[in-house]
């Protein structure tokens, strides 16, 4: 087992999987001919890794064209999900995390996924889990593996 932390736990504290705490879902996939630099009434803008940085980062949206409502709801932008780097030709990028602090009418890609502490988790909140993926050992285990 890899150790993340470098002292033992508090008293009372333990450890638990993340995949028992947490909810995830994937992000949008479309094809080249979908991308417009530019929105129109028919587009929804996509969150897309380098949107991704110490906060959500929007100087640089691409839109797409015909994502149907079942993409639009499943990989919706929403408040209290933290979105994070899943792929990336750059390794260390693979962790990087921003939590959604309001709900947008946009998309996020696939290479990103969402994660939020499962309906009634009441040891983690939605804050937590976004400042504990962005502990320097922590992203370091997650690109690391």
């Amino acid at each position: 087992m890899h150790w993340i932390y470098d002292t033992p736990l508090q008293k009372g504290w333990c450890e638990t999987p993340l995949g028992k705490l947490v909810q995830t879902k994937r992000g949008c996939s479309w094809s080249k001919e979908q991308e417009r630099e530019q929105p129109s009434a028919t587009s929804i803008p996509v969150i897309r890794i380098p949107n991704i940085q110490k906060r959500l980062v929007l100087d640089d949206v691409l839109y797409l064209e015909d994502i149907g409502v079942a993409h639009r709801v499943t990989s919706a932008v929403t408040k209290g999900w933290t979105l994070m780097v899943a792929s990336n030709g750059n390794p260390k990028r693979i962790g990087d995390a921003v939590l959604i602090e309001e709900d947008r009418e946009m998309v996020f890609a696939s290479f990103l996924f969402a994660l939020r502490p499962n309906n009634g988790e009441s040891r983690i909140t939605d804050e937590f889990l976004a400042r504990w993926l962005r502990l320097h050992r922590v992203h370091e285990f997650i690109s690391e593996t």
